[in-house]
Parts: structure tokens; sequence; C-alpha cells
């Protein structure tokens, strides 16, 4: 038996785990510093799509709209930041 063949599958066990959790620490590491979005949502109204991207940082809660046009199923982005979204009217 090769040394290789010997010692491969106890270490799969230790470090397949240790990425997971090395992974999930990065992501809320990001989330924590408004790197990565809390929460996300998309709202179709009509033609135009507004995606809600929610960022959580040192206690403090944000909300970025972004504007879409639906071109068939592509999205084009019009505007990033929009302000108010009640001027879209909904068909």
């Amino acid at each position: 038996m090769r040394f290789s063949r010997a010692f491969h599958r106890p270490w799969v066990y230790v470090i397949v785990p240790a990425r997971v959790i090395a992974g999930w620490f990065t992501i809320v590491s990001l989330q924590s510093l408004a790197v990565l979005p809390v929460e996300t949502r998309a709202e179709r109204r009509g033609e135009f799509v507004i995606a809600y991207h929610t960022y959580d940082a040192f206690g403090h809660r944000g909300t970025r709209r972004t504007l879409y046009y639906m071109d068939g199923r592509r999205r084009r982005l019009i505007h990033k930041n929009v302000v108010d979204s009640r001027s879209i009217r909904s068909n």
C-alpha cells in the first residue's frame, strides 16, 4: 500500500469541515463589514425590476435599491441607488 492511499481518507475528514467553517466565517465577516448584503429581494413592476440589497454593519442598517429593465430574460441596469420607487407604475 502506498503512503498517499493509506493516509488520504483521514485528512479529508479534517480538511473538508475546516474549509466549510472557514468559508462560513468569511461570509459572516464580510456581511458584518457591509461588503456582502445580509438580505436581498427583487420586486417586479411591469417591465422593470427593483432589486433591494440590505446591509447591516456595526448596528447600522441600510438598503440599496437598483432599477433594472427586463429585456426578455436579460436584466439591463438603468440606475443604481434609486431613491424613490413609487414613481414606477405596476402593470
